[in-house]
């Protein structure tokens, strides 16, 4: 062809491979907890496809759907499973392959199969309970206030529910991340989040708390104090307390230690399935308190930084009206 000249064949690269540059260039744009979730998803796939004689990249729909009943068949979680086909799907793009590759329609087949299968057996998907405004003070009132573990959990379950925080943004927080807004409540700066992945970052507003159990500027106030005691005004806001009240000076919170942080204090407050409360339980109480409180949509969703083209945030109005508008009410039963 004019104007090009003829390459040998074998300095030709295939046109949809990926050099490595390139590869790590793909990496470094996502999270690290993406990036490990990903690296996990692949060498366990790629492990299935090696003893079952399957090319892993590019994978056939028949291989994908396989591999999805091979994970069903071990009693991996819906979600699990999903997350595992939608990383395989990205992995793919990742390599240079066409968006869509490889189709997962037979593969999402055998997944809801494998819901209806759970639902019937009394296995359904269960979510983490959610943590009301009445539920989180009583949570508060029964953590120590007078230790340095006591004032970062108060702050933990305070700040979850005030910012609908993920439990990777909370573990993420510098101090220098949060200042006064010249109000009396407090600006925090989010610097990426699962709806954020170009790492923009954004502001959000947290006023000061009517009642001083739940009142993050205060407890905020309390904690960083309690650190500058032990010579820490900067770095990391939330970090590892030893069971002897010593600070960890190096180690940042991570999101498993603050889903814990929930776990006992749901389990101190003796609320009901303590085990099954997370950090997730904060955020879903933000959105279940905003919807129940009539609060609108677009204010607590945007406030929350969930996707605006979610049916997440929709699904917790939904199941709020069935407590605010339900029909049973005005029938005198």
């Amino acid at each position: 062809m004019a104007g090009l000249e003829q390459v040998p064949q074998h300095h030709v690269v295939p046109h949809d491979v990926v050099l490595p540059d390139t590869q790590r260039r793909i990496a470094e744009a996502l999270s690290p907890n993406t990036e490990r979730a990903y690296r996990r998803v692949a060498a366990d796939f790629d492990a299935w496809c090696r003893s079952n004689d399957r090319a892993p990249l590019p994978c056939s729909p028949a291989t994908l759907a396989d591999y999805v009943a091979h994970l069903c068949d071990e009693g991996k979680a819906p979600k699990s499973i999903q997350q595992a086909i939608a990383a395989i799907s990205t992995l793919h793009r990742r390599a240079g392959h066409p968006k869509g590759t490889p189709d997962s329609q037979a593969a999402l087949l055998v997944l809801r199969g494998h819901k209806k299968a759970l639902a019937a057996a009394g296995k359904g998907n269960k979510q983490a309970p959610p943590i009301t405004v009445s539920v989180l003070q009583k949570m508060v009132a029964r953590t120590p206030a007078d230790t340095l573990a006591g004032k970062r959990d108060r702050l933990v379950l305070v700040l979850g529910m005030a910012l609908a925080g993920r439990r990777s943004e909370l573990a993420a927080l510098d101090i220098d991340d949060v200042q006064p807004d010249g109000d009396g409540g407090i600006d925090i700066l989010i610097r990426a989040s699962k709806t954020d992945q170009d790492a923009v970052g954004e502001v959000v507003n947290v006023p000061a708390g009517a009642n001083p159990d739940t009142n993050a500027v205060q407890l905020l106030h309390d904690y960083l104090a309690a650190l500058a005691e032990r010579g820490v005004t900067s770095g990391r806001l939330l970090r590892a307390v030893s069971k002897l009240d010593k600070l960890f000076r190096y180690e940042r919170l991570s999101g498993a230690a603050i889903n814990e942080i929930v776990r006992r204090a749901a389990v101190r407050t003796q609320l009901p399935n303590a085990a099954q409360y997370t950090a997730h339980s904060l955020r879903a109480g933000f959105a279940t308190q905003a919807a129940l409180d009539g609060v609108p949509l677009g204010h607590w969703a945007r406030h929350g930084r969930w996707n605006p083209t979610s049916p997440v945030p929709h699904g917790y109005v939904r199941a709020a009206e069935k407590k605010t508008h339900n029909p049973l009410k005005k029938m005198g039963l």
